[in-house]
């Protein structure tokens, strides 16, 4: 009597993370993304600034200018994210994370589209509020562009 036996089935190595690689990573999206992506808003606000006019965040994100921002950062990370390929052990946590920045591009355009479509001068706008959901959703695509970077880094 013959038996057969299954081959064997080759365990996938534990994910694993590169220290150095995602340092450099790190380095480059503080660099690239963010700092270069909220330069024009600090120019804005250095402008103001030598013109001797109010120079709070509501004069200087009063339209929305932030939301496209978050918008950049997050296409970017969801870009990268892709380019790393979803057929890995994480692809559940890639597929949740392109669907969370999916979802949160839409919602950022959406809210600029509310505010930039508005006629007339930004004292048509509740400044306070365009400010305090720019401030929800600036850091929170920040975030998740993180973590994308992160997450595309690991093998």
């Amino acid at each position: 009597m013959t038996t057969t036996s299954s081959p064997a089935r080759a365990e996938a190595p534990p994910p694993h993370l590169d220290k150095r690689e995602v340092a450099l990573k790190l380095l480059k999206w503080v660099l690239f993304e963010v700092l270069f992506a909220i330069l024009p808003l600090f120019f804005a606000w250095a402008s103001a600034a030598l013109k001797h006019k109010d120079t709070g965040w509501g004069q200087t994100l009063g339209r929305g200018e932030l939301l496209l921002v978050a918008v950049a950062i997050i296409a970017v990370a969801l870009g990268d994210l892709a380019s790393h390929g979803l057929n890995d052990r994480l692809r559940a946590w890639k597929l949740g994370l392109f669907g969370i920045g999916i979802l949160l591009v839409c919602v950022a355009s959406w809210l600029y589209s509310q505010v930039a479509t508005l006629p007339g001068e930004v004292s048509d706008v509740d400044i306070e509020a365009v400010v305090v959901i720019s401030f929800i959703v600036a850091p929170t695509a920040m975030f998740l562009s993180l973590v994308c970077a992160v997450v595309a880094e690991v093998k």
